[in-house]
């Protein structure tokens, strides 16, 4: 008998609410030949909601534990940075990397982030194709193989 296992990738979490920032994102991660799943939130609650596997998010093999989370700042509900907080006062969640992407260069909100233990704190590019290799950076050093 032969048994064949398949690799599974680790799963992308993103939690953004633009569906073009959404698609920007796919797009650039199938250019840079990154063919993990990305499971997508649209907003801090349930980005929240689904890393603690509750609500619809209970069931671990639909919605199986990100290896990365890329957070937008500003979201419904929760905001990424008010996320990233809750996540880092559960130990269970300090050493889930976390990237936070947003339109602002307001330093205070980078610092903020640095602070509450973003691995990366990434200005959404306005140029589409700049994405490419900023993710490619970001998912050499904090996504697993």
């Amino acid at each position: 008998m032969l048994v064949i296992y398949e690799r599974v990738l680790p799963v992308i979490l993103l939690a953004e609410d633009n569906e073009d920032d959404v698609f920007f994102f796919n797009r650039s991660l199938n250019r840079i030949g990154v063919t993990n799943p990305v499971q997508v939130v649209y907003n801090g609650e349930d980005a929240l909601a689904y890393l603690k596997g509750t609500g619809i998010y209970a069931d671990r093999t639909k919605y199986p534990l990100p290896s990365l989370c890329v957070f937008d700042i500003k979201m419904p509900r929760l905001t990424g940075l008010e996320v990233l907080q809750r996540l880092r006062e559960d130990p269970a969640f300090n050493d889930l990397a976390v990237i936070v992407w947003s339109t602002s260069t307001y330093s205070k909100e980078q610092e903020l982030a640095n602070q509450l233990g973003a691995k990366a704190y990434l200005v959404k590019p306005t140029v589409p194709g700049e994405l490419d290799a900023t993710f490619q950076s970001i998912i050499q050093q904090w996504l697993p193989e």
